[in-house]
């Protein structure tokens, strides 16, 4: 069986990144939903003006989606690194047994 190392810390920093790529994202979203408003707004054509609004719709829905899903897994790559961290205190400190444990 073999061996790995995780460091607690670049799982962090991966969680922070992950979490500012999800704000990005909505951001985006945002944009590009309000750009194609814009377009639609401006086309003249009726036809057009509803394409475009139906695409600022999808595009913002669907990047708002992904960046929701990317917040979700910054947050799972948050606990992780928690999780990383107590079990290296732990084995630092040692494993102490709780109440009514062995004594």
């Amino acid at each position: 069986m073999g061996s790995f190392t995780v460091d607690p810390e670049r799982v962090a920093l991966a969680a922070r990144e992950i979490a500012d790529l999800s704000a990005g994202l909505e951001s985006s979203a945002e944009g590009v939903a309000r750009a194609l408003r814009l377009v639609a707004a401006a086309c003249g054509d009726e036809l057009l003006e509803g394409a475009a609004s139906s695409a600022g719709r999808q595009w913002g829905c669907g990047l708002a989606d992904v960046g929701e899903s990317a917040r979700a897994v910054a947050r799972a790559t948050e606990f992780a690194a928690q999780g990383y961290q107590l079990v290296e205190a732990r084995a630092r400190g040692g494993f102490t047994p709780g109440p009514g444990g062995p004594p």
